[in-house]
């Protein structure tokens, strides 16, 4: 197995050919001479170009996912932790430009390349999802028929604000604050004066 330091290497090296070339265009070749690495190398610990891209896409999804490591009582108010988690989430999305390039690609080649979304979508969205719908379940202040659904509206409603206002670029054409929709959608789940 290559050194801690080398694999960084190289998955850097593939993030930035990804990021410059698309799925299709990233070569081997190129990774692994932007890493000083062998060909061969690469193919022992990633098998190839879609190794690298779902280490890359474990390695975005725990690096992201941190925001979710909170001790309990501090979850405990969920009007309080979902507005912070909500506002953590769209403030890394507007500010992000690596990430945003990152998702992009993945959408315009997601479709000659299933392939990628399916590993975005396990390394992220199921993740996401499942961990929401558990803290709705459990939480005793949140009283909600259908947390997956809940949980699926929430998510998709942050996802879609970041989407049109930062990948389309549509904050003029539909200009809405975060807090104002971070607000709302908590209202939706959460009645107003329900705290801890």
């Amino acid at each position: 197995m290559a050194s801690p330091l080398k694999t960084k290497q190289i998955l850097e090296g593939a993030r930035q050919e990804f990021l410059s070339q698309g799925f299709a265009g990233a070569t081997v070749d190129r990774i692994a001479a932007n890493a000083g690495v062998s060909k061969a190398t690469i193919y022992s610990h990633f098998q190839g170009k879609e190794g690298l891209f779902k280490a890359i896409v474990e390695q975005l999804a725990q690096q992201r996912f941190q925001v979710f490591e909170v001790p309990k009582e501090q979850s405990a108010d969920p009007r309080k932790f979902l507005r912070n988690l909500s506002l953590h989430f769209l403030e890394e999305k507007s500010e992000d430009q690596e990430f945003r390039a990152f998702q992009r690609m993945l959408i315009g080649e997601s479709e000659r390349f299933p392939y990628i979304s399916k590993t975005f979508i396990e390394a992220f969205i199921q993740p996401a999802l499942q961990w929401l719908t558990t803290y709705l379940s459990e939480n005793p202040l949140v009283v909600v028929k259908d947390p997956e659904a809940v949980a699926r509206v929430f998510f998709g409603a942050l996802v879609h604000f970041a989407l049109v206002q930062e990948l389309l670029n549509g904050k003029e054409l539909l200009p809405l604050e975060r807090d104002r929709l971070v607000d709302s959608l908590i209202d939706l789940i959460i009645p107003p004066g329900t705290e801890a």
